[in-house]
């Protein structure tokens, strides 16, 4: 059964077709490698291929002259064996360089057109949130849940942080990115966080989120408890594409910004001491709105 990763990548047009054929040369490659370790205990070493040549090239010179084409001339066993081995070696790397490029394709294939999968696991999301709220096997459900995030994450980090996995610099903004903007559309208005005179200003971080949380609060732990919030909760769940996740981390700064000037003012008196409200501008309806996304995976 494909996971949900698996069957999100398939979304992305001609994913299946690069994701095939760098899976075949990669069995292809490992299949000669071992094929090379494979020592026959018979065959003639290398070395000695090229001393006994070099003595029938000489003999055969002694006596007549020399082909003008002399890789085509049978030279024996010793002449077959050193081309073999020459053919194998030259095989293994062009193998090798395939093996590369046909990753790279694979890799660009995402970061070039991640949108269907994304959506894709959006739709995902929300089927799972519909099921959970009416299943006693909550379990099951969570671990999809929690399996849908993880292929987004996955997804997400490979774009925002293109190459080879190996080769990827930090990646700890991305991560905080997915959290503060990529599971929760109205995060914000969900937590803010005010202070505790209910007034904007610095965050308190002592104050609980709406949702079950361990020990870390800014950390999101997919359990049986956070899933049973999320069915009730009317937070907006959703799986963002990369430029409407951009969008929304665009968006929380702007919040962030507009709350503390909002509090700097009422400290110098230019403002009545009264609670701070979400402009109208920075609502999230008006992001999706400009989103052209009008559903996310609450239920």
């Amino acid at each position: 059964m494909p996971t949900e990763l698996d069957a999100a990548l398939h979304a992305i047009p001609g994913y299946a077709e690069r994701a095939q054929a760098a899976d075949a040369i990669r069995q292809r490659l490992g299949e000669h490698r071992r094929s090379l370790l494979t020592v026959d205990p018979t065959a003639i070493s290398l070395g000695q291929a090229r001393q006994q040549i070099t003595e029938q090239l000489v003999d055969f010179a002694g006596r007549e002259s020399l082909p003008a084409d002399l890789a085509g001339h049978g030279w024996g066993r010793a002449w077959r064996d050193s081309m073999r081995h020459a053919e194998q070696q030259n095989l293994q790397a062009i193998l090798s360089e395939a093996s590369t490029l046909a990753d790279s394709r694979v890799r660009l294939c995402i970061e070039r057109n991640s949108a269907p999968a994304l959506e894709h696991l959006h739709q995902r999301l929300r089927d799972v949130l519909f099921e959970a709220r009416g299943t006693s096997r909550l379990r099951d459900v969570t671990l999809a849940y929690e399996e849908i995030r993880q292929a987004q994450k996955t997804i997400t980090i490979q774009v925002m942080n293109p190459g080879p996995a190996e080769c990827r610099g930090n990646i700890r903004p991305t991560l905080d990115l997915l959290h503060t903007a990529g599971e929760i559309a109205d995060q914000f208005e969900q937590w803010p966080r005010w202070t505790r005179d209910g007034k904007p200003g610095s965050p308190q971080y002592d104050e609980r989120p709406p949702w079950p949380a361990g020990e870390d609060m800014n950390r999101l732990d997919y359990t049986t408890a956070y899933l049973k919030w999320a069915t009730t909760s009317p937070a907006r769940f959703w799986v963002p594409t990369i430029p409407q996740l951009q969008a929304a981390a665009v968006r929380h700064h702007q919040l962030e910004e507009a709350r503390l000037l909002h509090a700097q003012a009422v400290r110098n008196g230019y403002t009545p001491a009264d609670r701070w409200t979400i402009p109208a501008e920075l609502s999230v309806d008006t992001m999706l709105g400009r989103l052209d996304m009008k559903e996310t995976a609450n239920v």
